[in-house]
């Protein structure tokens, strides 16, 4: 008798067989799996909290209800990468108006990134940075994260 056939005679076996297929073995492979801690029994899920024992066991459904949507990957990854052409387009018009107006240094490349998002390799690309300056630019840089830290006041927080 092949698997298909059994479960249309014994639906209520199938149900057995999904519980402890999501209890134990489905982790990673679907969508609306439970994520466990451990493999003992008690281990309890990341997100609805049952067990695995209770995921085989009670009258809910086999699926971790609580567990949000994956993300849509692709769809990230397309955003990124548009964001950055469109960054490089308005970098190829931008660079060399700015480069001209406040001159070739160090301190224009920190400026260039922080105001207007263009690092040193993107203005490289469009621009050639001479290593002098570059070297400069990393320099600038160094400056304003020590300058960062040192602003930097961490806040104690007690709970009662």
């Amino acid at each position: 008798m092949t698997p298909a056939k059994y479960f249309q005679e014994n639906p209520s076996a199938k149900d057995g067989v999904m519980k402890a297929f999501f209890a134990y073995h489905a982790e990673s492979d679907f969508p609306r799996a439970h994520i466990f801690g451990s493999d003992s029994r008690e281990s309890t899920c990341r997100y609805c909290g049952r067990s695995r024992e209770l995921v085989r066991h009670d009258d809910l459904a086999p699926e971790c209800q609580s567990r949000p949507e994956a993300p849509n990957i692709a769809g990230i990854i397309h955003n990124e990468e548009h964001k950055a052409f469109q960054l490089l387009q308005k970098a190829g018009t931008e660079v060399p108006r700015l480069i001209a107006k406040h001159g070739m240094s160090g301190e224009t490349l920190a400026i260039l990134h922080h105001t207007h998002g263009f690092d040193a390799e993107t203005v490289d690309a469009i621009i050639p940075v001479p290593r002098s300056i570059m070297e400069s630019y990393h320099a600038k840089m160094e400056e304003e994260r020590e300058r960062s830290r040192k602003a930097f006041k961490p806040k104690e927080i007690t709970v009662a």
